[in-house]
């Protein structure tokens, strides 16, 4: 016995669940209403509701009473009530669900009393028929039907939700995302991507990269890399860039290239390459200013 009454106790500590509500109420002219208002459970079969494992009487009348600005705020267990506006003939009618979001009475108000089997169009009724309470646009609402906080559009979310830190399109990368360290636009980022340092536009860069110095566009460097002194088309010409001594523009040189000596204008060398003088049968040779006439016998 002692027992029994035991398990009746501790089931009994759990209070049902509350729905919290608010709402605020005008005057059609725009003006707060203020009326006291009466919740009761309706209609009659709905004095005892059970709400989870709990049975609860809704036989017991509830006050509301609005501030000046026609605002009211409580938590009500779930049902079916009639609200009773004090001084006005007309009556509003709700139907409250099992939930924990804190929502306008208006969002739960019906046209006519739910009756068993006749399905109404009212948030109340549809969310009896789904067995719970759809979510409404809202964040409270999604967070609520989805059991988690969503992920936001926002880096601290993302990165949450990730569990790391993406790539993004823009700043600095995390090397993590890539399998490798991408090359970045510094000298030490393209060495490294190349797994060889390039040639810069200098003369050490330039030799570095060809391996040896190249031939600048000047005498000493072209006479260097060829290891002779070409010959020019201008000036001096050196002998040792051919396999002879070429004539020059004078007697020795002419000479020299000839072999012999050649005949000069002056009588004594004309004479003796011809080898005679003076007079012959047909013909006299006279020789005149270093010049040489033939002329015919009269």
């Amino acid at each position: 016995m002692l027992c029994f009454l035991c398990s009746l106790l501790f089931n009994s500590v759990a209070a049902p669940a509350l729905t919290p509500f608010f709402q605020t109420f005008y005057n059609a002219d725009g003006s707060p209403q203020t009326n006291v208002i009466t919740l009761s459970a309706y209609p009659a079969q709905n004095i005892w509701t059970v709400v989870g494992t709990n049975a609860v009487y809704g036989g017991k009348t509830i006050t509301l009473t609005p501030d000046t600005n026609g605002y009211v705020a409580g938590s009500i267990s779930p049902n079916q009530y009639r609200l009773q506006f004090a001084g006005l003939d007309y009556n509003l009618y709700v139907s409250i669900p099992n939930t924990t979001n804190a929502l306008p009475l208006a969002t739960y108000i019906i046209n006519t009393p739910v009756i068993a089997g006749a399905p109404l169009n009212s948030y109340a009724l549809i969310t009896n028929l789904l067995g719970y309470a759809p979510p409404l646009p809202t964040y409270a609402g999604i967070t609520a039907a989805l059991g988690y906080v969503p992920v936001t559009n926002n880096y601290p979310a993302l990165t949450n939700i990730l569990g790391f830190i993406p790539a993004t399109n823009g700043g600095p990368l995390a090397y993590s995302q890539l399998p490798w360290a991408p090359p970045t636009n510094t000298p030490d980022g393209i060495v490294y991507a190349l797994q060889y340092a390039p040639p810069t536009n200098t003369p050490a860069g330039i030799q570095y990269a060809l391996g040896y110095t190249p031939p600048t566009n000047s005498y000493s460097a072209l006479t260097n890399i060829l290891n002779f002194v070409p010959a020019t088309n201008g000036g001096p010409i050196a002998i040792a860039q051919l396999p002879y001594a070429p004539a020059t523009n004078g007697f020795v040189g002419v000479k020299a290239a000839l072999g012999f000596q050649p005949a000069t204008n002056p009588p004594v060398l004309i004479t003796t390459n011809i080898a005679f003088v003076g007079p012959n049968t047909t013909n006299t040779l006279y020789i005149t200013n270093s010049a040489i006439q033939r002329m015919s016998t009269p």
